[in-house]
């Protein structure tokens, strides 16, 4: 029995530290502007599930990235980005949801309000509200019940996205723009072009492949540069393995291109990244040269771009 108890102990706490962690709410200040992680729960989603593209040579090669299921951690949720007299939200997680994917399992939302709420600001204060792209896990907060009617979550805010992407999923029969939960932004919706600032040090990049119109944001202020890059990645393992696609990818050549293409910027001396799906940490900086990258996350609470990261293997 003594022998049984010692086992399970160490089985226990070795099976706790390799579980991956959803990322905490972070924050981190570029210049002038402040950037909080707005965490909205997430899942665990199965390696080979996620990335067709990997066997059991890619399973064991990122294990320390999965737990003893071979199931990778996606957090959900987006980023507040307080610039100027702007407050910004980046998209708007899963929603007060819990939703099982078939061969995935459960992803869950629910938190995204309530992280919000610990920032000091409430909704009416949000001024502008920017979807990278129309998936659900992106968009999950746009309304809520009030009175038995849905409603806009954000009342005061502007609501954005490119053209691309509303009008893709306009052209077909896709569930999350014909129910409540996104069905009041019609008459409400902005469209915001590549190239145009959301606010000052703020523009927008096209970055299609996952979705039609996918967009990502860039942050240049004070020498520094934020790159919020919503689904050009899912995992860090996307560093690594640029032609491993994601089964989310409505157009997986056109994403990997899209990789490539970005990959250059993000290595940049001063460039840093933020990614919402990110177990661990959102924040962190991406090193090396092709074929040998470090990911070297955010650990602390608050930082400054210009931390010392904490330094992890070699991708």
């Amino acid at each position: 029995m003594k022998y049984f108890l010692i086992l399970f102990y160490f089985t226990t706490i070795f099976g706790f530290l390799h579980h991956p962690e959803l990322a905490p709410q972070q924050i981190v200040k570029v210049g002038k502007s402040k950037v909080t992680y707005i965490n909205d729960d997430g899942g665990y989603i199965p390696i080979s599930s996620m990335f067709p593209a990997c066997d059991s040579e890619g399973r064991k090669k990122f294990a320390e990235l999965t737990d003893e299921k071979d199931n990778l951690l996606a957090s959900f949720g987006g980023f507040l980005i307080e610039t100027g007299n702007k407050k910004i939200l980046m998209d708007l997680g899963l929603g007060a949801k819990k939703v099982k994917f078939p061969g995935f399992g459960f992803v869950s939302g629910t938190k995204y309000l309530e992280n919000l709420e610990k920032t000091g600001l409430k909704p009416e204060d949000i001024t502008d509200v920017f979807y990278t792209h129309l998936h659900m896990d992106h968009c999950g907060w746009t309304t809520i019940e009030k009175n038995g009617k849905h409603e806009l979550t954000f009342p005061n805010a502007n609501h954005w996205c490119s053209k691309e992407e509303w009008d893709f999923w306009h052209s077909i029969d896709f569930p999350t723009l014909q129910n409540n939960d996104i069905k009041p932004l019609e008459g409400n919706i902005k469209f915001i072009e590549e190239g145009q600032e959301l606010a000052p040090h703020l523009t927008v990049h096209k970055a299609p492949g996952h979705t039609p119109g996918l967009s990502i944001l860039k942050l240049e202020e004070g020498g520094k540069i934020l790159w919020f890059t919503s689904d050009i990645f899912h995992s860090i393992i996307q560093f690594k393995e640029r032609q491993w696609y994601s089964v989310f990818d409505l157009d997986p050549k056109k994403a990997e291109v899209t990789r490539k293409k970005f990959l250059p910027e993000f290595l940049k001396e001063n460039s840093f990244i933020a990614n919402g799906h990110f177990s661990k940490s959102v924040y962190g900086k991406l090193t090396g040269e092709d074929g040998k990258f470090h990911w070297e996350p955010c650990l602390e609470k608050e930082c400054e771009l210009n931390m010392k990261f904490f330094k992890s293997e070699d991708l």
